[in-house]
Protein backbone atom coordinates (compact mmCIF):
# COMPACT_ATOMS: atom_id res chain seq x y z
CA UNK A 1 0.00 0.00 0.00
CA UNK A 2 1.57 3.27 -1.16
CA UNK A 3 0.45 6.75 -0.15
CA UNK A 4 -0.29 8.83 -3.25
CA UNK A 5 -1.61 12.18 -2.11
CA UNK A 6 -3.63 14.05 0.48
CA UNK A 7 -6.07 16.85 -0.23
CA UNK A 8 -8.41 18.80 2.04
CA UNK A 9 -11.04 16.08 1.72
CA UNK A 10 -9.30 12.87 0.61
CA UNK A 11 -6.28 10.74 1.41
CA UNK A 12 -5.40 8.34 -1.41
CA UNK A 13 -3.40 5.13 -1.54
CA UNK A 14 -2.42 2.83 -4.35
CA UNK A 15 -3.20 -0.83 -3.77
CA UNK A 16 -2.44 -3.50 -6.34
CA UNK A 17 -5.62 -5.55 -6.02
CA UNK A 18 -8.61 -3.91 -4.33
CA UNK A 19 -10.48 -7.24 -4.31
CA UNK A 20 -7.99 -8.46 -1.70
CA UNK A 21 -8.49 -5.57 0.68
CA UNK A 22 -9.45 -6.67 4.19
CA UNK A 23 -10.63 -4.71 7.24
CA UNK A 24 -7.18 -5.23 8.78
CA UNK A 25 -5.43 -3.72 5.74
CA UNK A 26 -7.86 -0.82 5.61
CA UNK A 27 -7.27 -0.07 9.28
CA UNK A 28 -3.51 0.13 8.67
CA UNK A 29 -4.01 3.06 6.33
CA UNK A 30 -3.23 6.39 7.96
CA UNK A 31 -6.53 8.27 7.84
CA UNK A 32 -6.40 11.59 9.75
CA UNK A 33 -9.57 12.61 11.52
CA UNK A 34 -9.88 15.85 9.57
CA UNK A 35 -9.88 14.02 6.21
CA UNK A 36 -13.32 12.95 5.03
CA UNK A 37 -12.54 10.22 2.47
CA UNK A 38 -10.14 7.28 2.34
CA UNK A 39 -9.53 6.33 -1.31
CA UNK A 40 -7.79 3.33 -2.88
CA UNK A 41 -6.60 3.61 -6.48
CA UNK A 42 -5.75 0.41 -8.38
CA UNK A 43 -2.71 -0.15 -10.56
CA UNK A 44 -3.41 1.10 -14.06
CA UNK A 45 -6.34 3.18 -12.85
CA UNK A 46 -8.95 0.43 -13.28
CA UNK A 47 -9.80 -2.37 -10.86
CA UNK A 48 -9.72 -5.83 -12.42
CA UNK A 49 -13.25 -6.76 -11.57
CA UNK A 50 -15.53 -9.08 -13.52
CA UNK A 51 -17.94 -9.70 -10.66
CA UNK A 52 -19.27 -7.64 -7.73
CA UNK A 53 -16.82 -6.66 -5.02
CA UNK A 54 -17.54 -8.28 -1.67
CA UNK A 55 -15.55 -6.99 1.29
CA UNK A 56 -15.77 -8.44 4.77
CA UNK A 57 -16.10 -5.00 6.26
CA UNK A 58 -17.89 -4.15 9.55
CA UNK A 59 -20.41 -1.70 8.11
CA UNK A 60 -21.37 -0.35 11.51
CA UNK A 61 -17.86 1.13 11.60
CA UNK A 62 -17.41 2.58 8.13
CA UNK A 63 -19.01 2.50 4.71
CA UNK A 64 -17.46 2.07 1.30
CA UNK A 65 -18.34 2.21 -2.32
CA UNK A 66 -17.03 1.65 -5.82
CA UNK A 67 -16.79 4.51 -8.32
CA UNK A 68 -17.67 3.21 -11.79
CA UNK A 69 -16.96 5.01 -15.05
CA UNK A 70 -17.91 4.40 -18.68
CA UNK A 71 -17.71 6.36 -21.92
CA UNK A 72 -21.19 7.39 -22.98
CA UNK A 73 -20.69 6.20 -26.55
CA UNK A 74 -19.45 2.81 -25.32
CA UNK A 75 -22.83 1.94 -23.82
CA UNK A 76 -24.39 -0.88 -25.81
CA UNK A 77 -26.94 0.24 -28.41
CA UNK A 78 -30.38 -0.97 -27.45
CA UNK A 79 -32.40 -3.19 -29.78
CA UNK A 80 -35.76 -4.26 -28.38
CA UNK A 81 -37.43 -7.24 -30.01
CA UNK A 82 -40.31 -7.63 -27.61
CA UNK A 83 -43.00 -6.21 -29.88
CA UNK A 84 -45.15 -3.17 -29.15
CA UNK A 85 -45.00 -1.67 -25.69
CA UNK A 86 -47.17 0.69 -23.68
CA UNK A 87 -44.09 2.18 -22.01
CA UNK A 88 -43.16 5.79 -22.70
CA UNK A 89 -40.04 7.73 -21.65
CA UNK A 90 -40.40 11.30 -20.38
CA UNK A 91 -37.49 13.63 -19.54
CA UNK A 92 -37.89 15.81 -16.45
CA UNK A 93 -35.68 18.73 -15.44
CA UNK A 94 -35.96 19.32 -11.73
CA UNK A 95 -39.36 20.13 -10.31
CA UNK A 96 -41.70 18.54 -7.80
CA UNK A 97 -42.63 15.51 -9.93
CA UNK A 98 -39.03 14.34 -10.34
CA UNK A 99 -38.15 15.05 -6.70
CA UNK A 100 -41.21 13.20 -5.42
CA UNK A 101 -40.59 10.07 -7.50
CA UNK A 102 -36.87 10.18 -6.72
CA UNK A 103 -37.31 10.33 -2.94
CA UNK A 104 -40.23 7.89 -2.76
CA UNK A 105 -38.50 5.21 -4.85
CA UNK A 106 -35.19 5.72 -3.07
CA UNK A 107 -36.80 5.47 0.37
CA UNK A 108 -38.59 2.25 -0.53
CA UNK A 109 -35.93 0.48 -2.57
CA UNK A 110 -32.73 1.78 -0.96
CA UNK A 111 -33.19 3.27 2.49
CA UNK A 112 -35.52 0.51 3.68
CA UNK A 113 -33.74 -2.36 1.91
CA UNK A 114 -30.28 -1.40 3.20
CA UNK A 115 -31.39 0.12 6.50
CA UNK A 116 -29.05 -2.00 8.61
CA UNK A 117 -25.99 -1.06 6.54
CA UNK A 118 -26.46 2.69 6.19
CA UNK A 119 -24.10 4.51 8.53
CA UNK A 120 -24.69 7.86 10.18
CA UNK A 121 -22.51 9.81 7.76
CA UNK A 122 -24.11 8.16 4.76
CA UNK A 123 -27.55 9.23 5.96
CA UNK A 124 -26.32 12.78 6.54
CA UNK A 125 -24.84 12.92 3.02
CA UNK A 126 -28.12 11.69 1.57
CA UNK A 127 -30.16 14.33 3.40
CA UNK A 128 -27.77 17.07 2.28
CA UNK A 129 -27.89 15.86 -1.32
CA UNK A 130 -31.68 15.72 -1.39
CA UNK A 131 -31.91 19.22 0.06
CA UNK A 132 -29.25 20.94 -2.07
CA UNK A 133 -28.75 18.93 -5.28
CA UNK A 134 -31.97 17.04 -5.97
CA UNK A 135 -33.85 20.13 -7.28
CA UNK A 136 -31.14 20.59 -9.94
CA UNK A 137 -31.19 17.05 -11.36
CA UNK A 138 -32.35 15.97 -14.78
CA UNK A 139 -34.11 12.64 -15.03
CA UNK A 140 -36.09 10.31 -17.21
CA UNK A 141 -39.17 8.46 -16.07
CA UNK A 142 -40.52 5.44 -17.87
CA UNK A 143 -44.30 5.40 -17.59
CA UNK A 144 -46.79 2.63 -18.16
CA UNK A 145 -49.83 4.74 -18.89
CA UNK A 146 -49.79 7.31 -16.08
CA UNK A 147 -47.84 5.13 -13.67
CA UNK A 148 -44.05 5.56 -13.36
CA UNK A 149 -42.28 2.19 -13.48
CA UNK A 150 -38.65 3.28 -13.84
CA UNK A 151 -36.44 6.29 -13.22
CA UNK A 152 -32.89 7.42 -13.94
CA UNK A 153 -31.51 10.75 -12.75
CA UNK A 154 -28.24 12.64 -12.57
CA UNK A 155 -26.31 15.83 -13.26
CA UNK A 156 -22.92 17.02 -14.47
CA UNK A 157 -20.15 16.59 -11.93
CA UNK A 158 -16.49 17.66 -11.91
CA UNK A 159 -14.38 14.49 -11.94
CA UNK A 160 -10.88 15.48 -10.93
CA UNK A 161 -9.19 12.35 -12.30
CA UNK A 162 -10.62 13.22 -15.74
CA UNK A 163 -9.89 16.91 -15.40
CA UNK A 164 -13.34 17.64 -16.75
CA UNK A 165 -17.06 17.17 -16.13
CA UNK A 166 -18.84 13.84 -16.43
CA UNK A 167 -22.49 12.86 -16.10
CA UNK A 168 -23.00 11.57 -12.56
CA UNK A 169 -25.79 8.98 -12.31
CA UNK A 170 -27.28 9.47 -8.86
CA UNK A 171 -30.20 7.03 -8.97
CA UNK A 172 -31.62 4.26 -11.14
CA UNK A 173 -34.80 2.42 -10.26
CA UNK A 174 -36.88 -0.12 -12.14
CA UNK A 175 -40.09 -1.39 -10.56
CA UNK A 176 -39.41 -4.99 -9.45
CA UNK A 177 -42.97 -5.84 -10.46
CA UNK A 178 -41.98 -5.39 -14.12
CA UNK A 179 -41.16 -8.76 -15.65
CA UNK A 180 -40.04 -10.19 -18.97
CA UNK A 181 -40.24 -7.99 -22.09
CA UNK A 182 -41.67 -5.02 -20.15
CA UNK A 183 -38.65 -4.96 -17.83
CA UNK A 184 -36.25 -5.36 -20.76
CA UNK A 185 -37.93 -2.45 -22.52
CA UNK A 186 -37.77 -0.18 -19.46
CA UNK A 187 -34.09 -1.00 -19.04
CA UNK A 188 -33.36 -0.31 -22.70
CA UNK A 189 -35.13 3.07 -22.45
CA UNK A 190 -32.98 4.05 -19.49
CA UNK A 191 -29.80 3.08 -21.33
CA UNK A 192 -30.91 4.94 -24.46
CA UNK A 193 -31.47 8.05 -22.36
CA UNK A 194 -27.99 7.76 -20.84
CA UNK A 195 -26.49 7.44 -24.32
CA UNK A 196 -27.93 10.88 -25.11
CA UNK A 197 -26.38 12.72 -22.16
CA UNK A 198 -24.39 15.83 -23.14
CA UNK A 199 -21.07 14.69 -21.60
CA UNK A 200 -18.65 12.06 -22.86
CA UNK A 201 -18.25 10.11 -19.62
CA UNK A 202 -20.74 8.62 -17.18
CA UNK A 203 -19.89 7.95 -13.54
CA UNK A 204 -21.73 6.26 -10.69
CA UNK A 205 -21.05 5.52 -7.02
CA UNK A 206 -22.27 2.13 -5.76
CA UNK A 207 -22.04 0.85 -2.19
CA UNK A 208 -19.96 -2.29 -1.84
CA UNK A 209 -22.91 -4.02 -0.17
CA UNK A 210 -25.23 -3.23 -3.09
CA UNK A 211 -24.46 -6.29 -5.21
CA UNK A 212 -27.44 -5.90 -7.63
CA UNK A 213 -26.34 -2.38 -8.61
CA UNK A 214 -22.73 -3.47 -9.05
CA UNK A 215 -23.93 -6.22 -11.40
CA UNK A 216 -26.03 -3.69 -13.34
CA UNK A 217 -23.08 -1.40 -14.06
CA UNK A 218 -20.61 -4.20 -14.74
CA UNK A 219 -23.01 -5.69 -17.28
CA UNK A 220 -23.09 -2.33 -19.08
CA UNK A 221 -19.31 -2.29 -19.30
CA UNK A 222 -18.66 0.28 -16.57
CA UNK A 223 -15.13 0.11 -15.17
CA UNK A 224 -14.46 0.31 -11.42
CA UNK A 225 -11.85 3.03 -11.00
CA UNK A 226 -11.80 3.81 -7.27
CA UNK A 227 -12.74 2.31 -3.93
CA UNK A 228 -13.76 4.96 -1.40
CA UNK A 229 -14.55 4.78 2.31
CA UNK A 230 -16.19 7.60 4.21
CA UNK A 231 -17.76 6.34 7.43
CA UNK A 232 -15.55 7.45 10.31
CA UNK A 233 -16.95 5.94 13.53
CA UNK A 234 -14.09 4.17 15.28
CA UNK A 235 -11.77 4.32 12.25
CA UNK A 236 -8.74 6.44 11.50
CA UNK A 237 -5.88 8.01 13.42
Amino acid sequence: MKHLKTTKTTISYKYRDAKKLTPAIIRKAKWPRDIKFLCFEPDGGVMKMDRPLKLGVPWHKFSGGVIFMQKRDALPAQVFNGGKSSLRAVTLKGGRKLSSLYTSSQNRYYNVVWKGLLGRHMKEESRTFNRESLPKLTGCTVNNGRRPVALVAGDKYKVKLLGTFAWFITWIWIDPALKGPMRDKARSMIIDWLRKRPLKHLVAYVNTFNIPSQKFFLKLGFKPIRLVFYERDGIGS
